[in-house]
C-alpha cells in the first residue's frame, strides 16, 4: 500500500508504528525496518475537499493509538496457535471415536486458516479469529460439563477472562489487518 505523505499521521502497515518525517525521508520504518512506499502526489490535478478528506482518512489513524506492542500477538499467533494445533492433531491421532476425530479434524483445518490469516494480517484472518475466541470456550466448556447450569458458568468465566480481553487486544489493532 503506496502512503500519502499530505497525511498528517501515517502508520506503518506492517506493526502499526507512528511514522516521522525522517522515516519517509528514509524509507523505512524506525520500528519493524520494513520499507515504505510513497505515493508521489498527483499536482496536476486539483483535488477537491471530499476526495482530499477521503484520502486523508484512508491514510490516518488519529484514533489508533501508535506504537502499541506486538508481544502477544506474535505469541498468540506463532506459538498459542501451533500449540493448540498440536494438541488437536494429538486428540485426531488417539481418539478412538470417529465423531471426535471428525471433529478434531475440521477444528484443525480451522485453526490453519485462522493462523494463516493472522500471519498474513488480512481482514478476514482477524474475522475468523474472533469466531476462534467465541466457539474455543463454548467448546471448551461443552466438553467438561453434562450439566447446562455448569456449561453456562464455565462458558461465561471463560468468555470473560479469555475471550473478552483478546477481542479487545486484537480490536486495538485492526489497523494492521488489510482486506
Amino acid at each position: 500500500m503506496a502512503i500519502d505523505p499530505r497525511a498528517p499521521n501515517i502508520y506503518c502497515e506492517h506493526c502499526g508504528a507512528l511514522l516521522h518525517k525522517k522515516d519517509l525521508d528514509r524509507g523505512d520504518c524506525w520500528k519493524c525496518g520494513e520499507s515504505i512506499i510513497i505515493q508521489e502526489a498527483d499536482d496536476s490535478s486539483e483535488l477537491d475537499s471530499q476526495d482530499s478528506t477521503t484520502d486523508l482518512e484512508s491514510n490516518t489513524m488519529d484514533k489508533v493509538p501508535s506504537d502499541l506492542p506486538l508481544n502477544w500477538f506474535k505469541f498468540y499467533t506463532y506459538i498459542r496457535l501451533p500449540l493448540s494445533f498440536f494438541v488437536g492433531l494429538v486428540v485426531l491421532l488417539t481418539s478412538g471415536d470417529v465423531v471426535v476425530a471428525f471433529g478434531s479434524a475440521l477444528w484443525l483445518v480451522f485453526l490453519g486458516f485462522v493462523f494463516w490469516g493472522l500471519k498474513e494480517r488480512k481482514g478476514w484472518g482477524l474475522s475468523t479469529n474472533y469466531v476462534l475466541l467465541i466457539v474455543e470456550p463454548l467448546v471448551q466448556a461443552l466438553s467438561r460439563t453434562d450439566s447446562a447450569a455448569v456449561f453456562f458458568g464455565v462458558a461465561f468465566v471463560l468468555l470473560v477472562i479469555w475471550t473478552l480481553p483478546n477481542y479487545i487486544y486484537f480490536k486495538k489493532r485492526r489497523h494492521l489487518f488489510t482486506e
